[in-house]
């Protein structure tokens, strides 16, 4: 657990990075949030689709195989 001024520190870097404006603090983690959102989705999306190619070549062997049978 972090300490009382290890808090105070980050919360002092945090002041002077946004200028003590809490508002713009709060705008940068909300835009965070949406990001990683937004890139969760991707990468599942993503993850889906090679999924979907591997299956389509795995499909394409065995028909192949079987016209191969002929």
């Amino acid at each position: 657990m972090a300490t009382q001024q290890q808090i105070a520190a980050i919360a002092d870097i945090i002041l002077d990075e946004f200028d003590g404006n809490a508002e713009l603090f709060r705008a940068s983690l909300s835009q965070i949030r949406t990001n990683t959102e937004r890139v969760t989705i991707q990468n599942q999306i993503d993850a889906l689709r090679k999924k979907q190619r591997e299956d389509n070549e795995s499909i394409e062997a065995q028909i192949q195989a079987l016209l191969g049978l002929k």
